[in-house]
Order: C-alpha cells, then structure tokens, then sequence
C-alpha cells in the first residue's frame, strides 16, 4: 500500500511538472516536489484551469555534484534506490544531474528502467521525471510507457509527455488516442494534459465534447472532459 501512494505522490508531482502550459519553449527544471509528508499548496498554471488545483508544495532537488556518480549506469542506479527510499529532493537531484552531465544520452537507460515490468513502480516513475526533463527525443521513450503494465507509470508517461520543453511533435494527436485508452488513470491523464495545455487543444474539443455529452461515460472521466473544454474555450458555458 505504501508502493502504491508514494507512486500516487510521483503522479502528482509529474502532474505538476506540466503545470506552466505547452507553450512555453524552455526545458524545464525537475524542481517542484512534494516533501516526503505529502503536504500540498496551490499553484496555478498559466493557461490551464486544471492547474488551479492543490499541488504539491515547492521542494528543491537535492543539489549533487559534477562528480557525484562515476557514469551514467551508476547515475541510474543512484535514480532506482533514491526511489526506493521515497526521497524526492534525490529523485529530483539525480534527474536533474542526469540532464546536466549526460543530457539525450541518458534517455535509453531510463527507457530500460520505465519499461522494466520487474522493477518498482516508484523507480519506473522516478524514470518519467528524469525523461521528461531530457526534451523532445525522450518522447518515443514516454510513449511506450504510456503501455506500461502498472497504470501509474502508464498515466506518469502520459503527463510527463505533456511535460517535454520543447512540446513533443504530435502530442495534440497523441493525447487525442490516449482518450480511449483501456486503462482508466491513462484516460484520465490525457484529459488532464488537454487542461493543461489549454486554448492550444482547441482541435481536441470534439473528442471531448463526445465523452462529456455521453450519459453512459463514467462520471469522473466526464467531469474531467468538462474542466478541460473550460480551458480550451473559456468563454463557453459547457452543460452537462
């Protein structure tokens, strides 16, 4: 049970790694994350009415040296035992030195580490949050995970693909397919993201017009679809 909330508490600080839009053209630090307590505050993203809910309060990532770990492979298994430990501020550290040291060639070791079926879940996501700060060539990475076997890591793929400075190519049709996948959190995810990325979803509204104006959807995926509709079209008034 524990495995599986702090896998939770991952998922939302992916979540709230993609909180700034999909506008923005900068690579974004690995730098908000919940304590190990879980405590959350507010922080709005800037064109998404998703974000204006509860995320999780600022935490810096554990700041390691050039020479912290002698290579890569050592950098990787420093990322799995920080996750392992629920230490965010080193998951956050790792990532970001990861990025720093070794940039697009850390993708594939992550990729090996997300795709793992026999690893920890917590580590599989810990992988998410270090490829989503590698930019665009982690996306084909962050796809397959959105198959993974565990649907947290699958839903962690999802965001973290949302997440990628600069966007992702195709990430509007993509998240687009995500809406009818078979696993409800991956679902739900890609709804989120589309919230998340805002007026600039506008070609996804149909999809999601469908699913809000569907009596037999699931009521928690039709909220979701309607949050989302208000912020690609802010000025329209969705019923339900």
């Amino acid at each position: 049970m524990r495995r599986e909330l702090w896998a939770l508490v991952l998922m939302a600080v992916t979540a709230a790694g993609c909180g700034g839009g999909a506008s923005t053209g900068a690579s974004p630090q690995p730098g908000s994350a919940p304590g190990k307590s879980g405590d959350a505050s507010g922080a709005p993203g800037a064109d998404s009415a998703a974000a204006k809910a509860s995320l999780p309060s600022q935490q810096r990532p554990e700041q390691l040296a050039a020479d912290a770990f002698p290579d890569l492979s050592a950098g990787i298994a420093a990322l799995r035992a920080a996750a392992g430990e629920r230490d965010n501020a080193k998951v956050l550290g790792i990532a970001q030195w990861l990025q720093t040291h070794h940039g697009e060639a850390a993708i594939a070791p992550c990729r090996d580490l997300l795709l793992d079926s026999g690893a920890d879940p917590t580590a599989r996501i810990a992988a998410c949050m270090a490829l989503r700060s590698l930019g665009p060539a982690a996306a084909p990475a962050l796809i397959e995970g959105a198959d993974a076997d565990v649907e947290t890591v699958a839903a962690n793929s999802v965001k973290s693909l949302t997440a990628l400075r600069p966007v992702a190519p195709g990430l509007l049709e993509q998240l687009t397919h995500w809406i009818d996948h078979p696993a409800p959190n991956v679902r739900r995810a890609a709804i989120q993201s589309l919230a998340i990325i805002g007026t600039k979803a506008e070609s996804c509204a149909p999809k999601l017009l469908e699913i809000l104006n569907d009596p037999a959807a699931d009521e928690m995926l039709r909220g979701e679809a309607k949050r989302a509709l208000k912020a690609i079209n802010p000025r329209r008034t969705f019923q339900d």
